[in-house]
C-alpha cells in the first residue's frame, strides 16, 4: 500500500510500466510538443495546433522502430492528433487518455471546466454575482487532476477511441484520480506488448466504414461534442479506402436515427 501513500507520487514501476517490457531501458518514452490554448479569445489558432501536434506524432513513429505504439493524451485536441499521426504511421497503436476530472459543486449543483468558466464569468459581469461568488466558484471548476469534467471534446474523443475499440471501454470515462486509471493503464501495457508481435493488428487493416458507423452513433447517443466531427471526418479521410465515404450527410443520417441516451452538460 505504500505506493499509493497520499503523501508519495505513485511508484514507477506501476500503471503503464508494470504491463510493459522496457528492453533494458524503463524511462523510454517520445515526448511531443505540448498544446497550450489560450481559451475565449476571438482567434484561437487551434486546428493549427492540431496539425502540428499530428506531424509530430506521425514522423516521431516512422523515425523510431518502434512495434507499437502507446499514444498518453488527454485535452482536445491532443487525441485525434495522436491517432491521425498513428493512423498515418499505420502502427499498432493504443490511445491512454489520462480521463476527466471530478466535478465541483457551487450552491448545491455541480459545475465543472469549462462548461461552468464561461457561463458563470457573464453573470458575474452582468451583476448576477459577486466577486466572492466567483472566487468561490473558481476553486470548484477543477478540483482535481485530469481534462475537463463535462462531456467536452477530450470526454468524446475519449468515446470515440473505445468504440473504435483502440482501448478497453472504462477507458474511456473512469475519472483521472481514480485507481482504475492504475488498472486501466497496466491493462494497457499488457495489450500493447501482446500487439507487438502481432502484424495483422494494424490500425488501417482493422478499421472499416462500420468501425466509423458505429462511432458516429455513440457520437449522437452521448451528446458528444461538435468538434468531435471536425476530428472524426479528418481521421476517416487518413484511410484511403474511406476517404469521401464518410461525409456531415452520413452523420445527418446516423443522427436522424440514433436516439439521445446520456444528457451529459456538454462544453459552453
Amino acid at each position: 500500500m505504500n505506493d499509493y501513500h497520499q503523501d508519495k507520487s505513485v511508484s514507477e514501476g506501476m500503471g503503464l510500466r508494470q504491463g510493459l517490457t522496457s528492453y533494458g531501458d524503463p524511462q523510454f518514452s517520445l515526448f511531443l510538443r505540448k498544446l497550450a490554448r489560450i481559451f475565449f479569445f476571438a482567434n484561437e489558432y487551434v486546428l493549427t495546433e492540431f496539425d502540428v501536434n499530428e506531424k509530430d506524432t506521425e514522423e516521431m513513429i516512422k523515425a523510431q522502430p518502434v512495434d507499437v505504439v502507446v499514444a498518453i493524451g488527454g485535452c482536445d485536441e491532443t487525441v485525434p492528433a495522436q491517432i491521425m499521426g498513428s493512423l498515418s504511421a499505420n502502427k499498432p497503436v493504443l490511445p491512454l487518455v489520462v480521463g476527466p476530472m471530478m466535478t465541483g459543486s457551487f450552491r448545491g449543483q455541480r459545475i465543472g471546466a469549462c462548461t461552468d468558466c464561461g457561463n458563470n464569468w457573464a453573470a458575474y459581469r452582468a451583476g448576477e454575482l459577486e466577486i466572492e461568488d466567483i472566487a468561490a466558484i473558481n476553486s470548484e471548476l477543477a478540483p482535481t487532476a485530469g481534462t475537463c469534467g463535462v462531456m467536452g471534446t477530450a470526454s468524446t474523443m475519449a468515446c470515440i477511441c473505445a468504440a473504435l475499440g483502440m482501448m478497453p471501454l472504462e477507458g474511456a470515462s473512469a475519472p483521472a484520480v481514480s485507481a482504475a486509471r492504475i488498472r486501466i493503464a497496466e491493462s494497457t501495457g499488457s495489450v500493447a506488448v501482446s500487439l507487438a508481435t502481432d502484424c495483422t493488428r494494424r490500425p488501417q487493416m482493422v478499421l472499416d466504414r462500420k468501425s466509423f458507423i458505429n462511432v458516429i452513433i455513440v457520437l449522437q447517443a452521448i451528446g458528444g461534442s461538435t468538434n468531435a466531427i471536425v476530428h472524426l471526418l479528418a481521421i476517416a479521410n487518413r484511410y484511403p479506402q474511406l476517404a469521401g465515404t464518410i461525409t456531415l450527410d452520413t452523420i445527418n443520417e446516423v443522427g436522424a436515427q440514433t436516439p439521445l441516451l446520456v444528457d451529459l452538460k456538454t462544453e459552453r
